[in-house]
């Protein structure tokens, strides 16, 4: 009877977990474009990074630029005072070029510092925009979603049309800035989904998905604050001209 009744509790311990989670994944509701503007109108939000650790992937698939083909990429950028912006970016890329047909793939780390790009397999540098066509792509994209976050939801919302389904959802309390707001664009075969988070009314967390064009795309962002640990770059050589 004590081992029956040891099962009954324990049962309802689950169904009780069981609930609250089901409350947590639950906890988004409706959203409007106007207070979602209202909310970024705000001269207090800060929709911003400092510093960010963020990863990201994207597909090609018969794509406008680029054939098939795929990217990884990863790392951290934080701002210096007196260097800039210092980083460690990882780049894995495969892609078909369609015009020639030529498949160009490269697996590295990257270590930005000083508007240069340091490449740990080939131990040379160059400037950010002379560097490998993909790694200043996937970086620059990087930080355009990092310096203005809630252009993400914005351009969504500029989406809106009789062809396209669009859903705004938040959670947590605009007014004390603790928010997140989601916001999914789907029209046909191509989806743009964005979440993005604020604490105190400053942005800490960014996701980014789209899939449209024939290229599918995704890359998480995170408020990062500490120090990015770069070798000895004394020992690299410029990249010939």
């Amino acid at each position: 009877m004590k081992f029956k009744k040891l099962l009954t509790v324990l049962g309802c311990f689950v169904l009780v977990l069981m609930c609250a989670f089901t409350v947590v994944g639950c906890g988004e509701v409706a959203a409007t474009a106007e207070e979602i503007n209202t909310f970024f109108a705000d001269s207090e939000v800060v929709s911003s990074f400092d510093g960010v650790r963020f990863d990201g992937e994207a597909k090609f698939k018969d794509a406008e630029t680029f054939g098939d083909g795929y990217v990884k990429y990863s790392g951290e950028v934080a701002t210096s005072d007196t260097e800039g912006l210092i980083g460690k970016i990882y780049v894995e890329f495969s892609v078909e070029d369609e015009n020639s047909g030529m498949t160009y793939a490269l697996k590295t780390t990257y270590y930005l510092k000083n508007n240069k790009l340091y490449n740990e397999k080939t131990k040379k540098y160059s400037s950010i925009g002379s560097a490998d066509m993909m790694t200043p792509m996937m970086f620059g994209m990087v930080q355009s979603l990092a310096s203005d976050a809630e252009n993400s939801i914005l351009g969504i919302i500029d989406k809106e049309s009789d062809d396209v389904k669009l859903t705004l959802q938040k959670k947590g309390d605009a007014e004390k800035g603790n928010v997140t707001f989601i916001a999914t664009a789907e029209e046909e075969s191509n989806k743009t989904y964005a979440y993005v988070r604020y604490e105190n009314k400053k942005v800490v967390e960014l996701v980014a998905e789209s899939n449209e064009e024939g290229i599918y795309s995704k890359t998480t962002i995170k408020a990062f604050d500490g120090k990015v640990n770069l070798p000895d770059l004394s020992g690299y050589t410029e990249v010939s001209a």
